[in-house]
């Protein structure tokens, strides 16, 4: 929705030029699960600690990714800068763990999960 706003006001604000980052914040993997089971409780396999970075190279070829991935992008936190956004747009992003509810619930109504 916050995606939809943007592309929205990029057609129809005078002015609005570029490309925009569009993202409300970041979660790890981890924090989304923990989200989700506040919601849904032990419904859903999730996670509940962090696998080692170690352990995770050593799976790496199964699971058809290479070591040098895990080694050059695991356990470095993301952080996006979205202030472009809404400045030259105006967007107003809904809070993450909204959205990420929001995903959870439409999956579950079209029988994806």
């Amino acid at each position: 929705r916050d995606v939809a706003q943007a592309h929205i006001a990029a057609g129809f604000v005078p002015g609005a030029s570029g490309r925009n980052i569009l993202c409300a914040g970041t979660l790890s993997m981890l924090e989304m699960a923990e989200i989700i089971r506040k919601e849904y409780g032990n419904r859903f396999p999730l996670p509940t600690r962090e696998a080692p970075k170690w352990l995770l190279q050593l799976f790496a070829p199964m699971l058809g990714i290479t070591r040098r991935f895990i080694r050059d992008n695991v356990g470095y936190p993301l952080a996006f800068d979205h202030s472009r956004s809404i400045r030259g747009l105006s967007v107003k992003y809904r809070p993450v763990q909204e959205t990420l509810l929001d995903q959870a619930a439409q999956l579950l109504q079209d029988g994806l999960c």
